[in-house]
Formats: structure tokens, C-alpha cells, sequence
């Protein structure tokens, strides 16, 4: 019997946002740790981008996806499907597209052809860009969110369609990428990550930016940044100062640069914007 097709997020009791643009919907969800999602699918194509913690995903004949911080899965529409949340839960955006026909572009159609698991740092920036947008309330959001997601599908028909995502990283480059995960608010060196990965710090340098299009230091970077973006938006009673040196940040003239650079927007005036009077009590 086929699955009944489920809204996004799928679990609606887990959700933090919700909200729609003229031809998506969007929700972000953090889900708790060890949760099972029971098997279902979503009447539209659709992409989850793993902000933080972990899941795994498996689909019909015991096909999984393993998926981290800065994973995006892309779904057919009616894909049956079924989730287990990592030791830490997970934080995930996700977005359907509510009107398919507006892209019904050969190269749109490609991305959703069949479940898939990309990682590219543009899209990654995008996704970041979309989960602070989500957080602040004005009447420009549904048109900001529209373009962004426009542009996060352009981008992935041009990079993760062929190559990008054929090229499958070795294990030890996986491992590598998981203690910047595990260890991402701590000072990480990559001479020890090339001593665990069993290679030359070079070759471990030159390969990361192969598979992950930037250096392990700008990736690295990007997770404290994601970690740091929901506590400024959701966390008014803790000082910036508190969220930059958690963060892993020197101090908190260089987290705010960072921040401003990825998001466009300092994180005082993101703290500002998302702040509702009710939470700043």
C-alpha cells in the first residue's frame, strides 16, 4: 500500500517555522535524537538541507543515505521514504516545490529524476542564507525566500548534475569530515586531521577542495557560522560576545564580520529583525 503523502516538515509537532513564497513551501524542524520518521512521501518534488546534527533516510530495496550537517537530499515527488535521526537529533530545512510547473525546465527535472544526496558550499550558503531569511518577519520574506530558492536551484542544476555528483570521497576524507562536524566550536589543525586521515596535509587540503569546493578551514568556518545563525535569531537572553566565543570565534568583531559575510546582514540586525517583542521579554 502506498504511502500517504505527508506536508513538510513531516513531523508537524517538531516544527520552528513554517512559511510559503509563491511557489514553495518552506519549513525547518528540529527533530530529536534517535526519532523515527515512519514510512511516507510528499505529493511534490522537494530538498532537505541537515543544518545541524545527522539522519539516516532509506528508501524502498534498503537504499540510505547517510546524511550531515550541510547534506541536501533532492526527492521525486510521491518518493516513499523513511527517516532515523542521529545521536544528536537534527535541525533541517526543507523546501517543496508547491507549483513543479513553473519549473519545468530539462534541467530542473534532472535534480528530482531520483533521490540523490549533494554537497556543494554554494548551495550550503544558500540553504544558511534561507534558514536566517526564515527568522525574520516582514513582508519582503516570501519574495527573498522566492529568489534564493530560485537561485539555489539554478545553481544545483549547473554543479551537482554529472560530475559533481558522481564523484564519491574516499573513507578517510569522510572521516575527516566528520570530526569537523563533531569538533566544529573547537580549534581543529589540519596536520591532525591529515595524522587521523593517514595522508599528507597537502594532498588532504587539495582533495577536501575537490570533493567539498572550498578548504577544510572555510568549512570549518561555515558549521561554527550555521551552529551560531539560530542561537542569534532564537537565543535573545545570550550576548553575542557568549554566542561568538562558543562559536569558536577569536572575538566577536571577527564572528561578526564572518556572520556578515555569509548572511549579508550583521547579527545584531538579524537578532533585531527575528526578535519579536513577545520573546525578548
Amino acid at each position: 500500500m502506498r504511502s500517504p503523502f505527508r506536508p513538510l516538515p513531516a513531523r508537524q509537532e517538531y516544527a520552528l517555522a513554517n512559511t510559503v513564497s509563491e511557489s514553495f513551501h518552506f519549513g525547518e524542524a528540529f527533530y530529536p535524537s534517535r526519532l523515527r520518521v515512519d514510512d511516507h512521501a510528499h505529493k511534490n518534488p522537494s530538498v532537505t538541507l541537515v543544518l545541524q546534527g545527522s539522519l539516516t533516510e532509506t528508501y524502498p530495496r534498503n537504499r540510505a543515505e547517510r546524511c550531515f550537517p550541510c547534506s541536501i537530499l533532492f526527492r521525486p515527488a510521491g518518493e516513499r521514504h523513511w527517516d532515523i535521526m542521529g545521536e544528536g537529533g537534527s535541525l533541517n530545512l526543507e523546501v517543496e516545490l508547491v507549483d513543479s510547473r513553473s519549473f519545468a525546465l530539462p534541467q530542473i527535472e534532472r535534480l528530482f529524476e531520483k533521490p540523490s544526496q549533494a554537497h556543494h558550499p554554494r548551495l550550503n550558503g544558500i540553504a544558511l542564507n534561507i534558514h536566517t531569511e526564515l527568522q525574520i518577519q516582514d513582508a519582503a520574506r516570501p519574495l527573498v525566500l522566492e529568489g534564493l530558492s530560485l537561485e539555489f536551484l539554478g545553481i544545483a542544476s549547473r554543479l551537482v548534475i554529472g560530475l559533481e555528483r558522481s564523484r564519491v570521497p574516499p573513507l578517510w576524507l569522510c572521516r575527516v569530515r566528520d570530526i569537523l562536524h563533531d569538533c566544529c566550536r573547537e580549534s581543529v589543525r589540519i596536520g591532525q586531521l591529515a595524522e587521523e586521515a593517514g595522508v599528507h596535509p597537502v594532498y588532504l587540503a587539495r582533495i577536501f577542495r575537490i570533493h567539498y569546493g572550498v578548504t577544510p578551514g572555510v568549512y570549518l568556518r561555515r558549521l561554527r557560522l550555521a551552529w551560531a545563525s539560530y542561537r542569534v535569531a532564537k537565543n535573545p537572553s545570550i550576548s553575542l560576545s557568549e554566542i561568538a566565543a562558543a562559536a569558536g570565534f577569536a572575538d566577536q568583531s571577527h564572528f561578526t564580520r564572518a556572520f556578515t559575510r555569509q548572511f549579508g546582514s550583521p547579527p545584531g540586525r538579524v537578532r533585531q529583525i527575528a526578535c519579536r517583542p513577545s520573546d525578548c521579554k
